[in-house]
């Protein structure tokens, strides 16, 4: 089984309001950094490498649990005050959109 890769510590303190906080994993929030996308390819490799034996479960779930959401759908408007609710989704929606 593959070693999955380790993230480097460089801390960075912050301090605020009197408070000093050193957090060693920092520089991952910085997205432009070439190290931080050459890490996250790394562990993307991992990932895919552990998970590939599952691969075709994972695709057989993911068919199954479509087949039981409803892509498209309307709730009840709920009256509150002096304003309704009440939210939709459509086909192809990753969310739903909800309304006053």
């Amino acid at each position: 089984m593959p070693t999955p890769p380790l993230a480097p510590q460089r801390p960075l303190e912050r301090t605020a309001q009197g408070e000093t906080r050193v957090d060693p994993y920092a520089w991952l929030s910085r997205r432009d950094d070439p190290a931080v996308t050459e890490y996250l390819t790394a562990e993307n490799a991992y990932a895919d490498t552990i998970l590939a034996p599952r691969a075709e479960a994972a695709g057989a779930l993911y068919e199954e649990m479509r087949l039981r959401i409803k892509e498209e759908d309307r709730s009840v408007p709920s009256r509150q005050g002096n304003f309704e609710y009440w939210s939709e989704t459509d086909e192809g929606d990753q969310y739903a959109r909800h309304f006053r």
